[in-house]
């Protein structure tokens, strides 16, 4: 069970790094797949927002997985990811506007679908310090 829980949110990751370049007719769909709301939600206002601000994302997040605990349907998952490498870039000029930063301490909190799958349903940053 750990072992899918933590394919599902790598898999998240992944797509965050990309989500705002997926095309916007199946964004929410091929989000759907790794997270569930209110984290859908808050992934495609984000990308709307940084698209009105002529922003993009670049780079790739690296998790560490720290830990992991299950509780029937639900689990959570400590993780401390390297973002050092990530950050936002404006799409006109091409300049970094941010960076990620490394060691990040993050919960989220997952739920085993109907369909059997395991989704995001929240990620919260602790920020810096595993």
């Amino acid at each position: 069970m750990d072992e899918a829980i933590k394919r599902s949110y790598i898999a998240f990751i992944e797509i965050l790094d990309r989500a705002d370049s997926l095309p916007e007719g199946t964004r929410r769909q091929q989000l759907s797949l790794h997270m569930t709301d209110p984290q859908l939600t808050k992934v495609i206002d984000r990308i709307k927002e940084m698209k009105r601000k002529n922003l993009v994302a670049y780079g790739r997040v690296t998790t560490h997985i720290q830990s992991i605990s299950l509780d029937g349907i639900d689990a959570s998952l400590r993780d401390c990811q390297d973002s050092g490498n990530a950050g936002t870039m404006n799409t006109l000029t091409r300049k970094k506007i941010n960076r990620g930063i490394q060691n990040e301490n993050i919960k989220a909190y997952l739920s085993r679908g109907s369909d059997g799958r395991w989704r995001v349903t929240k990620a919260v940053s602790f920020g810096r310090g595993c």
